[in-house]
């Protein structure tokens, strides 16, 4: 091995270690998107950039080498059938993207699988497995800080969209329920440290436990129940299989008491004792068994497939009435169906879910061999067991993924005895293939940057506009689609923008005629997308009769075509009825009202405007 081929080697290891280690750390206060989009970003330009490395190291050895491991070819066909769903999907960019704050379509998957191959084509000592270890836990260590701070009350960075609720916390992930699997994936890596206790520094033991009780303080604080079950049974076999000293037993069983006490502590919060009712009561009736059972329609009816991150598209033409009579939280949507297996099988069809079940059940077999590893070995795949436990309540995402990939990698890269599969490589190709992958790794980066960047417009756009300064708004929005041009979220702020303007300034209908035009190709970047058809429907009712003796019959076409779409878009609803009101049609205003209480009989607001209706009459 040549000095540029040993220097790859080792750049190549550094980059996986710093991919894993300031992953769930990255975030950019001031964004639209602050938590989760930093994220994906940095996980394709980096994953391209140990790739362009690993290719480096290949041709200066003048061949590609890599380990074919048992899932191998269940990945790479896995890939395959995504790219064919994504290929042949209702939409393709939301399949080839992914829906924006979620970025789990099929490029997301592609980096997984590149992370995957890099990791798993390396032979891994024990120090190297060590170090990412060590790193994973003082990742862990400092966002469980950052949550503890935002515990009491101070945050200075949550500026964005955060999916978030009152009396949970999410560190620097876009969800608490993320930042949960995080730390339960890396807890038994701490605990593992903990392996033979008298010939661990006073020092080190005091940091490791210290470690410990911010992770467990931090894993409390996201109030996650699926996350704190996968805990529990991924703590079971950790005690079982992965430590053997009643030393090492006993002080997991301490370890574990004290969380199990904070869990109780945080339980006498009023929102956790509900929660727990909630958990309790409703578990067979639960919102995610309905959204099951809308997933298994889709799956039945579209068996090839309808493309990565299409679910949210699918989802309403399947779900029926019966959701919105049945389902707890009134008006709700989803994007994803809670269930990994489903989630897999709706977008990826019945082909891609036979491959994904395939990679688990060879993980299953090859249990026997991951338990005579060593303990870290079997920590790690703790941390896969726990996953696998929370993945049947929730779904992957690029801010936790990439470490359950790293994790099978090393596993597999530690079987021994995997077939080594070696090709040849041209000298003579190289300096071509190099620049073609540097100008690939320039516009992956440069178009990274530009989409940060548009969404750091959007939020101006969106503080102009609250400001009442439609003009900046507009100047800002404008900044943004010229960054993104393909993300019709843009263009809806664009549209708001000139219908405020439209109302200060005197040629007003210039500025309207412009949002109907900014509105028009927002639905044809994304005809799925329910909030496009509102925002017409609100640009006809709300600012165009003053310029169109048709708009009120065109605003009510474009608000039943939302709600037809989109049934739980409430706003459409009392659009509609301020449509209907307008035009002195009051049965048809009443009709609307009473569609609404039909579902959610304690709707105030319908409620106002059923006694309202009544008086007139």
């Amino acid at each position: 091995m040549n000095k540029l081929a040993e220097m790859t080697d080792k750049l190549i290891r550094v980059g996986i270690f710093s991919l894993i280690f300031f992953l769930p750390l990255l975030f950019i206060p001031n964004i639209y998107d602050q938590y989760l989009l930093p994220k994906v970003i940095f996980l394709r330009i980096f994953t391209l950039l140990i790739f362009f490395l690993f290719l480096i190291k290949s041709f200066e050895q003048k061949e590609i080498s890599f380990n074919w491991t048992p899932l191998t070819i269940p990945i790479l066909s896995l890939v395959f059938i995504s790219f064919l769903t994504t290929l042949f999907s209702k939409h393709f960019h939301t399949s080839f993207y992914g829906v924006k704050m979620r970025y789990d379509g099929f490029l997301t998957f592609l980096s997984y699988s590149f992370l995957y191959f890099l990791v798993s084509c390396f032979t891994w000592k024990d120090e190297q497995i060590k170090k990412i270890a060590y790193g994973l836990v003082i990742s862990a260590t400092l966002i469980s800080i950052y949550t503890v701070v935002q515990f009491f009350g101070y945050d200075p960075f949550s500026k964005g969209v955060i999916l978030n609720a009152p009396g949970r916390f999410h560190g620097t992930f876009e969800s608490p329920t993320f930042l949960g699997v995080f730390l339960v994936m890396v807890l038994p890596l701490n605990l593992i440290f903990f392996k033979g206790l008298r010939k661990l520094k006073p020092l080190f033991f005091v940091l490791f436990s210290l470690s410990f009780l911010l992770i467990s303080f931090g894993l409390v604080l996201t109030q996650t129940f699926s996350a704190w079950l996968s805990a529990f049974i991924g703590f079971s076999f950790l005690f079982f299989y992965g430590l053997k000293g009643w030393r090492e037993r006993f002080y997991l069983m301490v370890l574990l008491s004290l969380l199990i006490f904070l869990i109780f502590l945080s339980s006498l919060n009023f929102l956790v004792k509900e929660k727990i009712k909630s958990v309790l009561f409703s578990l067979i009736f639960s919102d995610r068994i309905k959204i099951w059972e809308v997933s298994l329609k889709i799956l039945k009816a579209e068996p090839l497939g309808i493309g990565q991150d299409a679910f949210g598209i699918a989802f309403p033409k399947y779900k029926g009435e019966r959701w919105l009579k049945e389902v707890a939280e009134k008006w709700r949507t989803t994007d994803k169906a809670h269930n990994d297996f489903l989630q897999v099988g709706t977008t990826n069809g019945f082909i891609g879910l036979a491959f994904y079940l395939w990679i688990w059940v060879i993980l299953w077999r090859l249990l026997p061999s991951f338990l005579k590893k060593n303990s870290l070995l079997i920590a790690i795949f703790t941390g896969i067991l726990s996953f696998f436990i929370w993945l049947q309540f929730n779904f992957t995402q690029p801010s936790v993924s990439p470490l359950f990939w790293t994790f099978i990698a090393l596993m597999m890269a530690t079987l021994g005895k995997l077939k080594r599969i070696k090709i040849k490589s041209s000298p003579s190709f190289k300096f071509p293939l190099y620049l073609f992958f540097i100008l690939i790794f320039l516009l992956a980066a440069a178009k990274g940057i530009k989409v940060i960047l548009a969404d750091e417009n959007l939020v101006w756009s969106y503080f102009y506009i609250n400001q009442n300064l439609p003009e900046k708004a507009i100047f800002q929005a404008q900044q943004a689609i010229k960054k993104n041009p393909s993300e019709d979220l843009y263009y809806r702020v664009l549209s708001a923008s000139y219908l405020r303007t439209s109302t200060k300034a005197r040629s007003g209908q210039v500025y309207y005629l412009s949002a109907l035009e900014t509105l028009n190709k927002a639905i044809e970047l994304n005809p799925y997308e329910p909030l496009n058809y509102l925002g017409m429907g609100e640009a006809y009712l709300f600012f165009g009769l003053d310029y169109e003796k048709k708009a009120l019959r065109k605003a009510i076409y474009w608000l039943k075509k939302a709600i037809k779409m989109e049934p739980e878009l409430l706003e459409a609803h009392f659009d509609l009825i301020e449509a209907y009101k307008r035009g002195d049609r009051k049965k048809e205003a009443l009709s609307e009202v009473k569609e609404i209480l039909k579902y959610d009989p304690q709707n105030q607001r319908a409620l106002n405007l059923l006694r309202e209706l009544r008086l007139k009459d």
